[in-house]
């Protein structure tokens, strides 16, 4: 077939030795050696000399109902309805087809077609299947040097653990980027800070980021497709932008004066957001900035006694905020005014919002208390759907994830624990407890979702 229809055509179609109904039109397709059983013709457009446009075919215009490609026989032969004026038709066989071919065809009592010289190309290769994940769940904990336990969640057992090189602190953040997974850490001692690239397969170490001088405690990042973000328990705040390729720094961004401790970043497809963990009594801040540039861009301001933004997520129209009071407050954000839109107010001993997930449907809040406890909120109307009450000793929630089947639940515990819940029913569905020494999680992300971002990247 790869020769074939190129040249002079070798063999003749058959004599017109039959009379065809006047309803009926032949089409022949032949090769270099002959015709060519099994080929399929299919109509594509017809010509509208109305609008003088070619219109496609979605239907067969003969018998509506069936498929608008007929087959030849042993013969090369196929026919179909009678047809008048120009039409665009294409044609493959054993792996080969014709670019759309324009044929005008004649009314008479008898017409017949051959496609004999038309150019026969390869068909186009089948895309391949996209890559298999095997998902995990990671958790980052309290220790130093820092570590990060992999977590096979069909199973909710331990695969693998990536010890941090000494002097790389306690883990407080980690973000995957659809490759690796990035750490954060608070340092190992009070002047340098690190951020560890760690490939998920062999839980090894293929790059660090060191940060500048003075840029300490990474306790939150976030990604933005393009780029890793640090933020720093620094006064005033500090975010750096960094290249994971590379991991060096490509830009900052310094907050305004008295926008303290950046303890939260998210990402909404186009702005970064970073929340701030500001003096007591002062109203939580979230800075909107611009990634192209490292900018304000501008800035929210909560209600008074929305104190310590902690945790902050998107839900693919409004920013989340929550906050570490007593109650637990989360603040729903209008990302195109930095304005309040409503917000959650927690119920009766639901303390401290510690962390902020989504699921593409509800908002999820966990609160830093023993049992721990994991709000399921509506951000339709910012009421309580339904709530997760961990077991006993399961305590001081730090961490949520989503792994696009079950919210993961992080415990600053001794060693450290992680449930996993069922969203519909908000109930436990198992747990993992870590080896002894693996204490207190303080991150938790997972490699189904990047940037642990569902709005965006699901």
């Amino acid at each position: 077939m790869a020769n074939c229809n190129q040249g002079k055509r070798l063999t003749s179609p058959p004599q017109k030795s039959f009379m065809a109904r006047p309803t009926e039109q032949f089409f022949y397709v032949y090769g270099i050696s002959g015709p060519i059983p099994g080929a399929t013709i299919t109509l594509k457009y017809y010509y509208d000399e109305a609008t003088g446009n070619f219109i496609p075919i979605t239907f067969n215009l003969c018998n509506p109902g069936l498929p608008m490609s007929v087959t030849t026989d042993s013969n090369g032969k196929a026919s179909i309805c009678a047809l008048q004026g120009t039409w665009k038709i294409q044609v493959s066989a054993n792996g080969y087809y014709t670019n759309t071919i324009t044929q005008t065809f004649i009314d008479s009592e008898y017409t017949e077609v051959e496609l004999t010289e038309i150019p026969l190309q390869p068909l186009p290769a089948p895309s391949p299947p996209a890559p298999t994940i095997t998902p995990y769940i990671y958790a980052g904990y309290s220790n130093s040097p820092g570590m990060v336990d992999q977590i096979n969640p069909l199973t909710m057992t331990l695969v693998s653990t990536f010890k941090a090189p000494s002097g790389h602190g306690v883990i407080f953040t980690l973000i995957y980027d659809g490759k690796y997974v990035y750490t954060g850490d608070v340092g190992g001692g009070p002047i340098t800070c690190y951020s560890d690239k760690i490939d998920p397969t062999t839980m090894t170490l293929v790059n660090t980021f060191t940060a500048p001088s003075g840029h300490c405690y990474m306790v939150t990042s976030t990604y933005d497709g393009t780029y890793i973000y640090m933020g720093y328990n620094t006064s005033p705040g500090i975010v750096d932008q960094i290249n994971p390729s590379t991991m060096t720094l490509v830009n900052t961004f310094t907050a305004p004066s008295g926008h303290n401790k950046v303890y939260s970043l998210t990402y909404d497809g186009k702005y970064i957001y970073a929340g701030y963990y500001t003096s007591p009594g002062t109203p939580g801040i979230v800075d909107q900035i611009d990634p192209s540039t490292m900018t304000l861009v501008n800035t929210f301001t909560a209600p008074s006694g929305h104190s310590y933004v902690y945790r902050l997520t998107y839900d693919g129209t409004y920013i989340y905020a929550g906050y570490n009071t007593s109650p637990g407050y989360v603040d729903q954000i209008n990302p195109s005014t930095m304005s309040l839109v409503k917000s959650f107010t927690a119920p009766s001993g639901h303390n401290n919002v510690n962390a902020l997930t989504y699921d593409g449907t509800y908002v999820y809040a966990g609160y830093e208390i023993s049992p721990g406890i994991v709000d399921q909120i509506d951000p339709s109307t910012m009421t309580l759907n339904k709530t997760f009450t961990a077991p006993s000793g399961h305590g001081l929630v730090f961490a949520l994830t989503y792994d696009d089947t079950y919210i993961y639940v992080g415990y600053r515990t001794s060693p450290g624990i992680v449930d996993q819940i069922n969203p519909s029913t908000m109930t436990l569905v198992n747990t993992f407890t870590a080896p002894t020494g693996h204490k207190g999680i303080f991150a938790l992300t997972q490699n189904v979702i990047k940037g642990d971002n569902y709005a965006v990247f699901k």
